[in-house]
């Protein structure tokens, strides 16, 4: 075969495989990694997190695609994000900066209800006296009832009466 025609099935083999996409691309990695601790500071760019694997602070910026989920996974408001709070945060790296990708907002253990305690108290009360004033119902049995005494009263004296004559 002669060089030109050499050329040309080149050019054209290298043609196909351009279009192909067959050439090999310089590979770009991301690598994601984790830290768990405690948010000691959350300022507008800033996340400061308290590891206990690590003995000083460590600073993450954040972006407005960087994303706040709870433990199952269901996204919470930036809003309540703030210092005190348990985290997971997964970040790359981005030259000398700490990038926070996704922050994992962990609830706190004093936030963890209870073991249902059921207790039944039963109280009973009875009341012989009372400090209410009495209703009109009341008042006037209250006078019935008196009236009744006051006729046997007045019954037992005239028998008696009777029976000393």
């Amino acid at each position: 075969m002669s060089t030109p025609t050499i050329t040309k099935i080149l050019t054209v083999f290298t043609a196909a495989l351009l279009v192909s996409g067959a050439f090999v691309k310089a590979e770009e990695r991301v690598v994601t990694t984790t830290t768990a601790g405690t948010i000691s500071e959350f300022s507008p760019d800033t996340i400061v997190v308290r590891s206990e694997t690590s003995p000083d602070p460590i600073r993450y910026s954040y972006s407005k695609t960087t994303t706040y989920v709870d433990d199952a996974g269901n996204p919470v408001s930036v809003e309540t994000v703030k210092s005190g709070l348990p985290v997971t945060v997964h970040y790359i790296h981005e030259g000398e900066r700490l990038v926070a990708d996704r922050v994992i907002v962990h609830r706190r253990a004093t936030e963890v209800a209870p073991a249902a305690v059921e207790e039944k108290h039963t109280t009973t009360t009875t009341t012989t006296s009372t400090d209410r004033p009495l209703t009109h119902e009341e008042r006037k049995a209250a006078k019935e009832e008196r009236k009744a005494e006051k006729h046997e009263e007045k019954a037992q004296r005239e028998l008696d009466k009777a029976d000393s004559k």
